[in-house]
């Protein structure tokens, strides 16, 4: 059995961050293990607030990992300032070449910022070991610096994203009026993947989409299987989403 190693956030919830991706690869079948980077109080209408690991402790966590699991793919979620992003960057590039899917979290569903004073050139090296990058319109607009609005903004933030380093991008339209339509650019052409919108909103539907493209590519699916898999499978997870507490809707 391999494992799925997942870099990100903790929230005390299990709707999203760490606890999210383990629950994804084990459905997987594969052995989850993690590497916590903030602690984060969330999971309400409250801005979500954040403490940030030290970079020598995700560091401590993530050597550990490496060196004793036998890692199939990685999924990197939050990772809450830029000095945890150089450090996860260099880990990664010089000990292990597996699939890795960033889903580049900075802000909480609920609101309040998840990435230190972010800036593009912060994740810069990150980008650079990324096989699949998943942003959402807000997200890419911020690495782009302009807003996107559209479909069509999401196929060119998608191709500008790529020349940063990533060797793919998927931009996903979430909040777009309509059908859902997410951006698939791997360097040589775009893929839409359109879909009827659900009228649910569950949490941490990103983590569990990038967290699924990950294990599907550690099983060897090429990319646009991997992503179309990925998102039926989470579309089956929305519909069967349920209510703990008032108006906040979780993935089974």
């Amino acid at each position: 059995m391999k494992a799925i190693l997942t870099i990100a956030g903790f929230d005390p919830s299990g709707g999203a961050g760490i606890l999210a991706d383990a629950a994804v690869a084990r459905r997987h079948g594969f052995h989850a293990c993690g590497v916590v980077t903030a602690v984060t109080a969330q999971g309400d209408s409250d801005p979500a607030s954040i403490r940030t690991i030290a970079p020598d402790d995700v560091e401590a966590q993530m050597v550990r990992l490496l060196r004793s699991m036998p890692i199939g793919a990685v999924k990197i979620g939050m990772v809450g300032s830029r000095q945890n992003a150089e450090r996860i960057a260099s880990l990664l590039r010089d000990s292990i070449d597996v699939p890795t899917v960033y889903d580049p979290v900075l802000r909480a569903s609920s609101g309040g910022e998840l990435f230190e004073d972010f800036s593009p050139d912060a994740i810069e090296n990150l980008l650079k070991i990324t096989d699949l990058l998943t942003p959402n319109m807000e997200e890419a607009g911020a690495l782009i610096g302009r807003d996107v609005r559209d479909v069509p903004g999401m196929g060119a933030a998608a191709r500008r994203i790529r020349a940063m380093g990533p060797q793919a991008v998927l931009v996903k339209g979430g909040h777009l009026p309509g059908s859902a339509v997410d951006v698939l650019f791997d360097g040589v052409e775009l893929v839409q993947f359109v879909a009827d919108r659900l009228p649910l909103s569950p949490r941490g539907t990103g983590c569990a989409l990038s967290t699924a493209i990950a294990c599907l590519l550690a099983e060897e699916r090429i990319l646009p299987d991997a992503v179309r898999l990925a998102k039926d499978e989470l579309r089956d997870r929305i519909e069967q989403s349920y209510e703990l507490s008032p108006d906040i809707r979780y993935l089974p």
